[in-house]
This record gives structure tokens, sequence and C-alpha cells, in this order.
């Protein structure tokens, strides 16, 4: 674990204490999830994907996109659930950063909701 930062260590400590307690499940399951903004989410979790594999957690993870290649290239082995993409863009100028954003939020919202009603049916 010396590689993880500070939030890592801690998520991953909360999932093996959680796994500690747990009599009905004594391998957790965990949902991993990144967001498909750019390919940073995802590669920031490989690091902690491994960590959670070898500790013996049952890895699941869901995601769209750049970000879904990234980790089914990395994990072959894991299942990998599809995901709705939020499809952001990014201004190419600076000062429009926060209105690309903000024009987007209908979108984001829409992808939000429909991410809740797909977690339900999981």
């Amino acid at each position: 674990m010396a590689k993880l930062n500070y939030f890592h260590k801690n998520f991953l400590s909360f999932v093996m204490f959680e796994q500690n307690f747990s009599t009905h499940n004594p391998r957790p399951k965990v949902l991993l999830s990144p967001l498909d903004w750019g390919l940073g989410h995802a590669t920031r979790c490989v690091p902690i994907i491994k960590e959670l594999i070898d500790n013996g957690c049952e890895v699941i993870l869901a995601a769209a996109g750049n970000s879904r290649l990234v980790l089914q290239g990395e994990f072959p082995d894991l299942r990998c659930l599809s995901l709705p993409a939020y499809k952001i863009h990014y201004s190419r100028r600076r000062s429009f950063f926060m209105l690309s954003i903000i024009l987007q939020l209908p979108r984001i919202l829409l992808t939000i909701y429909k991410e809740h009603r797909w977690l339900k049916k999981v």
C-alpha cells in the first residue's frame, strides 16, 4: 500500500474493516466506477483495484468510453459493466471553461439520473 495516497489507504482500510465484520459474505464485492471525464480518474483507480484484489475483494468495474477501454485493458479478467456516458466536452479556450460546463449541466443531470436508475437494476 506504499504507493497509495492518504485517501486511498483510508478507503481500503474501510473496505477491509467491513470485511472483518461480514458474516454473510466473507469476500466483499466492490463496484468501482470512475468518471469518464478523461482518463485521469480511470488511471488513478488502477492501484486501488490492484490493492482490492490483493486483499481478497471481488471487484466489479463499471465504466464508459475510454475509461472502460483502459480498465478492461488493465484488468481483462474482471467483469466490466457498461455505464451511461457523460460525454463532457471541454472548451478549447480556458476563459470559456465554466460556461462550457454550465451549458452541459442538463445533460450531466440527466446522466446522473440514468446512473441511479441503472444502479437500482444492478
